[in-house]
């Protein structure tokens, strides 16, 4: 079953939240690009944990980044909640 992830929005969105005053090395960038965009094909990859204390969020890490999103199965659909980093990303 793939599940869509729509990437110029996700590019957008964690593009904005991990620059927020971290400089962030283009390779990064692209390696969380892959990882996302891996997600579509593979919602529960290797080393993927769900969040506990939530319902829905599961995480990926991607070096001292983290991705967190939501599945939805009935939909077929990956939504990505935040990317930041690992000490920031679970902080409100």
């Amino acid at each position: 079953m793939a599940l869509f992830a729509d990437f110029a929005e996700v590019k957008r969105m964690y593009v904005r939240d991990a620059a927020r005053g971290r400089g962030v090395a283009q390779a990064l960038l692209a390696r969380i690009d892959r990882k996302i965009m891996s997600l579509a094909d593979h919602p529960r990859p290797t080393g993927c944990k769900k969040l506990r204390g939530y319902k829905d969020p599961w995480r990926i890490r991607v070096g001292d980044y983290r991705v967190v999103y939501l599945l939805d199965d009935a939909k077929a659909l990956v939504t990505i909640v935040r990317v930041a980093h690992h000490k920031e990303v679970y902080a409100s």
